[in-house]
């Protein structure tokens, strides 16, 4: 049996998407991605451990204005594909490839899967009229009234697709066999990068007016903790990310480029505490439950996470990190405080975060979940 996956990303690779593929393939499926490589940095056409991926080349940006009429091309050439194409289900990630996965499905009578990674809608708040945010979920909840599965890693949105079939919750988790435990790396890299035995407070991903990143960036820029170092590992998509650049100062507030999701695991090793906000008042943020947060509980690091949002109750329940209130400042600087004078305890909750990604958020019985999905759908 073979899957079709569309994803409107170069899959350099997407780790979730990854994941899933190579779950898939395990377990006796042939797998194809259809990508947008937007960058033009990868090879049209290739193949990784039995995947095989196929990319649309079209440069553009990703979280503008200026994406519409790229992404209208990519979704005309992308309908066209799919109807060249054999396969016995198509597997789309996201609404950006929804619309024409959902119509070139139906015209090919195949079983059709819906991976929803988060509310697009409310991510498009951000960058897109109101009009058109009401559109997007207006035709998501039309399209997926006639599907057969869905596949999301928040349970808020399993619950609000009340009509497709078959479902799985699938969380954006690590795979354990992953080595987060080279220290002679982690040590080579941090004398590498001047870092000594400073205290480490560690941010991964895009730099958002969404994320307190910039906020953070002025607390300890005005008033500098002794022993502290915000390290930034990142990349900026709105006017926040280009402040923290300009604030950075080399030394306790460092901005370095993203590194690759090979490279992802040694570098949280060098951080102590991961700063991991999303603000409670964007709808997606409220229940997005990031890659990062299992990054970090399987690197054995704590992490700061907002009240209010859907990464709250993992961090409480696990007592892998600290839940404080979106925007109060003067709050994680007193955390940030007492966590330098106690690195025992910030030790304890990382280990807390590892065992709770052994026990239930872990890969491996995602895929579990993923694959049973797909026998349902095979038997129906």
């Amino acid at each position: 049996m073979k899957i079709l996956m569309l994803l409107a990303n170069p899959f350099k690779p997407d780790d979730r998407v990854n994941n899933e593929a190579q779950s898939l393939i395990k377990a006796g499926y042939q797998v194809k991605i259809l990508a947008w490589d937007r960058e033009l940095a990868l090879p049209k056409k290739s193949r990784q451990k039995g995947l095989e991926i196929e990319r649309f080349r079209l440069k553009s940006t990703y979280n503008s204005k200026a994406i519409i009429i790229p992404m209208i091309i990519f979704e005309i050439w992308l309908f066209f594909k799919i109807l060249t194409e054999k396969f016995d289900f198509l597997h789309f990630h996201d609404f950006d490839t929804l619309v024409p996965g959902f119509w070139a499905g139906k015209i090919k009578g195949k079983k059709i899967i819906y991976d929803s990674h988060e509310d697009y809608g409310g991510a498009a708040e951000e960058f897109m009229p109101k009009w058109a945010v009401k559109l997007i979920h207006s035709l998501e909840n039309f399209m997926t009234k006639h599907i057969c599965g869905l596949v999301t890693p928040h349970p808020i949105l399993i619950h609000r697709f009340k009509t497709v079939p078959a479902k799985a919750l699938v969380m954006n988790c690590k795979v354990l066999s992953r080595n987060f435990e080279d220290q002679e790396k982690v040590k080579k890299l941090k004398e590498k990068l001047g870092l000594g035995h400073k205290f480490i407070l560690m941010f991964t991903g895009a730099i958002t007016r969404h994320r307190l990143v910039l906020e953070t960036v002025k607390m300890l820029e005005k008033k500098p903790i002794k022993d502290l170092v915000f390290f930034m590992l990142g990349w900026s998509i709105d006017q926040s990310g280009e402040k923290v650049a300009k604030l950075a100062d080399g030394k306790n507030i460092i901005y370095h480029p993203a590194v690759s999701l090979a490279e992802l695991p040694l570098w949280l090793q060098i951080g102590d505490l991961n700063h991991c906000y999303q603000n409670p008042q964007n709808p997606n943020y409220k229940i997005a439950i990031p890659n990062k947060l299992f990054d970090a509980m399987t690197a054995k690091k704590p992490t700061i996470v907002a009240a209010a949002t859907a990464c709250a109750p993992i961090v409480k329940n696990s007592q892998s990190g600290f839940v404080l209130k979106y925007g109060d400042t003067a709050q994680l600087r007193k955390t940030l405080l007492r966590a330098i004078k106690n690195r025992a305890k910030i030790k304890k909750l990382g280990e807390n975060g590892r065992q709770a990604v052994e026990k239930e958020y872990n890969w491996e019985e995602m895929a579990k979940r993923l694959v049973e999905m797909y026998e349902v759908l095979n038997e129906n």
